[in-house]
């Protein structure tokens, strides 16, 4: 069967805090037509897939909660001050549906080299559009020096950390200057002539 191709204006990988961030921004702020691939069957990312037995979040749980939705923030009450795996991913999977995050995902499709019989360096080198990796610089979850190997495979990407000292949390809202960072970045991506 020969699949329709779809054009996006950007892609983004994960469906976790920091995937549905990018979404909501994309789409709300700047009005791009996004995609975002998740291998997982729901939001998550993190929370989605990490069920052991007490899994909970280290950080207290008003820090743990998106600060663009100014009402949610009111209205959602935490059970606990440290909350559990299942009462984030509730918590993300009700924003989702709050804010129809849901219609732009491909669920169980994270693996973007799935097209070229596993070959990660395949699959990235076919990449035609400006890419910019932008990995928050202080992130022990995620750290910068984990993105490089990626990055040099995908053609004329540029290396943009966003310097924070949030780390992972950088993109719940908390960081202004984090996220005028990204803003900045974007808006020269999406500058970019084709």
């Amino acid at each position: 069967m020969v699949g329709t191709a779809e054009n996006f204006d950007a892609i983004v990988i994960g469906a976790g805090f920091s995937g549905m961030y990018m979404l909501k921004a994309l789409r709300d702020k700047l009005g791009l037509k996004v995609r975002v691939y998740e291998a997982g069957e729901t939001v998550g990312g993190t929370w989605y897939w990490n069920r052991y037995p007490g899994a909970r979040c280290d950080s207290e749980s008003y820090i743990y909660c998106f600060t663009w939705d100014k009402q949610l923030l009111q209205e959602w009450e935490w059970s606990e001050r440290y909350p559990e795996q299942p009462e984030i991913l509730r918590y993300l999977e009700y924003v989702a549906a709050r804010h129809d995050l849901c219609m732009a995902w491909k669920w169980q499709r994270g693996d973007v080299s799935r097209h070229t019989d596993g070959d990660l360096r395949a699959a990235l080198g076919r990449i035609t559009a400006k890419t910019f990796i932008m990995p928050m610089s202080s992130d022990m979850f995620f750290p910068p020096a984990d993105c490089q190997a990626e990055w040099r495979l995908i053609p004329d990407a540029e290396f943009r950390p966003i310097q924070t000292i949030d780390g992972h949390l950088a993109l719940f809202g908390a960081d202004t200057d984090a996220i005028s960072q990204l803003d900045k970045h974007l808006g020269e991506l999406l500058a970019t002539k084709i």
